[in-house]
């Protein structure tokens, strides 16, 4: 399937892209000619004019505490999947994180995360690809976001493009508790066959949890396909609670909440 990544219309003329990495977010510090004043004022002048530059010392240092306590807030919202308050505070934030702090994906995927805890996929990937105009790497992080976002959306076909876009373009493979939300999506959906292929890749990396047995099975059953699940090659494995079904019931419960 083939993934639209271009930026939703509505999103982008609501939210206009960050100043591009490299170039000034703030003006620079005036030039002060030290030609009519002491040395030793000159030498004073040059510290601070060096202090303004680099974003360190006194200057950095009086904005640190309000840029924390946004970032907290920042955090918050995220958990929360009030995205749109994310992606605005982020948008206030921004001038004034330190420029080597723009280039990380960190706080970008916050705002990322925020869209996928709301379940909502169209703005997941207008801000996925306003994180790359901006000149930010999409990470391993990014793209399970965006897929975490398509399947609590109800588009679990989506999601999967999505996976096998990050395995191609990163060459590494996703994290076990996306496809485990991704499981759960199918299996809501009535794709019983492609939550089981699902399943069976998390077998053979080791990574299967009792909730993605309970969830495949309860899908076969729900569909009236019960020898199915009576016939799979992981019914005894899961009866026994054996090699490859990690005891991750808590973390697995927590993150299947749609």
């Amino acid at each position: 399937m083939e993934i639209d990544t271009r930026f939703a219309s509505v999103w982008n003329t609501k939210h206009p892209v960050p100043p591009r990495i490299g170039l000034r977010s703030q003006p620079e510090a005036p030039r002060i000619s030290t030609k009519s004043i002491p040395s030793i004022l000159g030498v004073a002048t040059a510290v601070l004019r060096k202090q303004w530059r680099s974003g360190s010392g006194i200057m950095r240092r009086a904005t640190a505490q309000p840029l924390a306590k946004s970032l907290d807030q920042l955090t918050k919202l995220s958990q929360q999947g009030k995205s749109a308050k994310a992606a605005d505070l982020f948008m206030q934030i921004f001038p004034q994180l330190p420029k080597d702090r723009k280039k990380k994906p960190m706080l970008w995927n916050l705002v990322l995360a925020a869209f996928a805890n709301s379940a909502d996929y169209e703005g997941a990937v207008g801000w996925f690809n306003k994180t790359l105009e901006a000149g930010v790497p999409a990470n391993k992080k990014a793209f399970g976001k965006v897929m975490e976002a398509a399947a609590k959306a109800k588009k679990p076909d989506l999601a999967k493009a999505w996976m096998e876009k990050l395995t191609q373009e990163l060459n590494v493979e996703v994290d076990p508790e996306v496809i485990s939300i991704l499981i759960h999506a199918y299996a809501k959906d009535g794709k019983v066959s492609a939550a089981n292929e699902l399943l069976e890749k998390k077998i053979s990396s080791g990574d299967a949890n009792l909730i993605d047995y309970n969830t495949v099975a309860d899908a076969y059953a729900k569909r009236g396909r019960g020898k199915d699940v009576t016939m799979a090659p992981w019914m005894s494995v899961w009866r026994a609670g054996g090699p490859g079904v990690k005891q991750t019931l808590l973390k697995a419960t927590s993150l299947i909440t749609f």
